[in-house]
């Protein structure tokens, strides 16, 4: 297996912005939106993009920042590759390195050809994920801090994920501090992960699933260099083939289940200096009328277990938002003859500014 440069360089000169699309920047009446995004997505978006002025101005005063290896598991069909390209060419390029785990070898979309145990389908992403993550474990873990992980339907705001990964928020984290899922739940075991120096997190959206807290995939996950550590010498071994030897599309609740199994919980990463908004959420229209009593990841069961906050509609939210799972909007994106990977760079061009109007 070929160990690719993971710089952004690999993926060749930037593509240029200011002559976008039409049908990206003003092209998107339809008779019930002025938006592709919807007019309440656009709110949201509005929102977000004052959070990202906010972290940028954090970035441009420090002098360090922790390094970040983005990770997209995808496919080689001709929808997925127009999803990579629109990542390769927007926020993909912001991460320190990125990769694309797929079925081919392409070096202008990032993707490198990564064999995994079964077949190449959806019902088997589990494979592909211990894959994908082996890889990075072997080749790339002294090169980064952190590593995250997403499908190739997620759009991320990395300047967002970066004032994240240097806040106050995850350094009490690393230095040891229990939130309430931790507590809750390592609190029973044997294992007591916040004693270790440094400390291994898991940074998502928590959902509940069988009553224990493991991590909400569509929005991806973030491993910390401690973390990626315990799971790459520990994953391959017999004593987990509970784990290994399962055929599942369910790669968030096995990885949640592997990490508690070894006394890590998924962290909270509710924004509560902006009024506990969600930092990892899906689209910004599904945000912008979002009721927590309809979510799959059960809210109401985090807020009675860990007092997570019930948030409603645009508060849902936070203006530090980091990741979004464009896969909600799907049927809409049919509906008005839109791709996944046009919405991709309508957020980008209207988080950072990149259409003359709209």
């Amino acid at each position: 297996m070929s160990i690719v440069d993971p710089s952004i360089q690999r993926l060749g000169p930037p593509p240029h912005f200011p002559n976008m699309n039409l049908k990206i920047c003003h092209s998107a009446e339809h008779p019930n939106s002025n938006f592709i995004e919807s007019e309440g997505g656009h709110q949201v978006l509005q929102k977000i993009k004052r959070g990202i002025q906010k972290s940028q101005q954090i970035l441009n005063s420090n002098t360090k920042r922790p390094k970040v290896l983005c990770m997209i598991y995808t496919v080689d069909t001709p929808s997925n590759t127009r999803n990579l390209k629109a990542i390769a060419q927007t926020w993909g390029r912001k991460c320190d390195g990125f990769i694309a785990s797929s079925n081919v070898m392409n070096h202008s979309l990032g993707s490198v050809h990564l064999t995994h145990e079964g077949d190449e389908t959806y019902g088997n992403i589990w494979a592909k994920i211990i894959s994908t993550w082996m890889y990075a474990y072997r080749n790339y873990i002294q090169e980064f801090d952190y590593f995250y992980i997403c499908g190739d339907d997620t759009y991320v705001a990395m300047e967002n994920l970066y004032a994240f990964l240097m806040s106050d928020d995850v350094t009490r984290l690393q230095e040891g501090y229990r939130d309430a899922i931790y507590d809750a739940t390592i609190g029973e075991s044997s294992i007591y992960t916040h004693e270790m120096r440094p400390r291994p997190l898991l940074l998502a959206a928590p959902m509940m699933y069988k009553r224990k807290p493991v991590i909400s995939g569509g929005t991806g996950y973030i491993l910390n260099r401690a973390a990626l550590n315990l799971f790459g010498r520990n994953i391959m071994n017999p004593r987990e083939a509970q784990y290994t030897n399962v055929t599942s599309s369910m790669e968030d609740v096995f990885m949640g289940q592997f990490f508690l199994r070894h006394g890590v919980s998924v962290s909270v990463t509710n924004d509560f200096a902006n009024g506990g908004g969600r930092r990892f959420a899906g689209t910004a229209d599904n945000s912008f009328s979002y009721t927590p009593t309809s979510d799959s990841s059960k809210p109401v069961m985090l807020q009675r277990r860990y007092g997570l906050p019930l948030v409603y509609g645009p508060d849902t939210a936070s203006e530090q938002q980091i990741a979004f799972h464009l896969k909600d909007d799907w049927k809409r994106m049919q509906k008005f003859g839109f791709h996944v990977s046009d919405l991709m760079y309508r957020y980008h061009a209207v988080l950072y500014d990149l259409c003359q109007s709209k």
